[in-house]
């Protein structure tokens, strides 16, 4: 990634990979996301979504992962569902992915696939 970032001319003094993507995320991580409006759609059910919870667990981790002194973060995001993903609940996902960050996020659409390509 940091040789990808040079090849296009942007200056990384900091490239952070994180673990623990697949652990479930915080209490109080499901309880933020519960406060979002789409709760609404989710009533008091227990949240099961391995999809939900995953995306939740990516927005607590750069959350902890992210100093003062970040400038910008690049989050791919997730694929929703076509006929399963509701408006609300793909916003809500990219309000818990972005939220309470101390630096500008771009929020990038990918394939879901960990590819990085550059052709010179």
């Amino acid at each position: 990634m940091a040789n990808l970032l040079k090849k296009f001319r942007i200056d990384a003094s900091c490239v952070e990979q994180t673990e623990g993507v697949n652990k479930k995320p915080s209490k109080e991580s499901i309880d933020a996301f519960r406060r979002l409006p789409v709760n609404e759609e989710l009533g008091d059910a227990k949240i099961e979504d391995q999809k939900v919870l995953r995306t939740i667990r990516i927005g607590e981790l750069v959350r902890q992962n992210c100093s003062e002194d970040t400038r910008l973060v690049v989050i791919s995001i997730p694929v929703p569902v076509t006929d399963v993903t509701t408006p609300l609940m793909y916003m809500s996902w990219l309000e818990v992915l972005s939220a309470d960050l101390p630096a500008p996020v771009l929020l990038v659409r990918g394939n879901q696939t960990n590819v990085l390509t550059f052709y010179s």
